[in-house]
This record gives structure tokens, sequence and C-alpha cells, in this order.
């Protein structure tokens, strides 16, 4: 048997309406069996082809409004982040700021020789009591 000659595409129309074209198109591909599909494609001036447009008119808006809003997200992210970090160095000066004062006050008592450690709670902390420096025991680990 002699080999088949190249696949080619044929496209031909089958059948033209006042509003649609329908086009037959032959494509037999890599098998020696042709294979048939029918495209229907509606004229420009057509209802349908008016449709098809609105349609696509309105999903690239929709496109365009989800990347503005996407973009418009991510500047607020980026204003929340910018508001903690400033947060963070207002805590963090007024801590030292504190723990100075602390220090200040400590010296001017007398050097407070066996008196507990201030406690400074931390921004993240849950519970504003100071940790039990006392012995080490299972019951109180539990609590």
């Amino acid at each position: 048997r002699s080999p088949s000659p190249d696949p080619r595409v044929v496209d031909t129309a089958s059948h033209a309406s006042q509003s649609a074209r329908f086009i037959r198109h032959f494509d037999r591909g890599y098998n020696s069996c042709s294979r048939c599909d029918l495209y229907f494609i509606p004229l420009p001036g057509s209802k349908l082809a008016k449709k098809r447009e609105e349609l696509l008119e309105r999903a690239r808006k929709e496109a365009e409004q989800r990347v503005r809003e996407e973009k418009e997200r991510e500047r607020e992210r980026e204003r929340e982040r910018e508001r903690e970090k400033e947060m963070e160095r207002a805590m963090k000066l007024s801590n030292e700021t504190r723990m100075q004062d602390a220090i200040l006050m400590g010296a001017a008592a007398g050097g407070g020789g066996g008196h507990r450690p201030t406690f400074e709670a931390q921004p993240g902390s849950i519970a504003a009591v100071p940790p039990y420096l006392g012995p080490d025991t299972p019951a109180l680990r539990t609590l």
C-alpha cells in the first residue's frame, strides 16, 4: 500500500442564511479516516453577532474591574503594613523610654537591692501578669 498524501484541512461553506454561515471543516489529521466538524459563524450584522460582542465586551470590562479592585486591595494592604510598622516603631520608642525612666527611677531610689525586676508587657502578649519567678513545680506549670 502506498503512503497517504499529506493531510489537508479543508473548509467549505455548507449553508448560508441571512444571519449565519455554516462551515464544514474537514481535518484528517494523522488518521486515514476523515473527520468533519460543522462551525456556526454568525454574520457581522446579525443579532447573535451583536450579543456575542456584548458578552465579550462585558467580560473584558469585568476583568478590568477585577484587576482594578485587586490593585486597590493591594494598595490597602500596603497602607496597613505601613501603619503596623509605624505602630511597632512607636511602641518600641515608648518601651525604650519607659525602660530608661524605670532605670533612672531605680537609680534615684538607691539602687534597689533585692527587689523584683519590673515586668514590661509585650505588645502582642495575652496576659498582663508578670511571670512566676518562684520554684518550678508540675502543678504550677499546668495553671
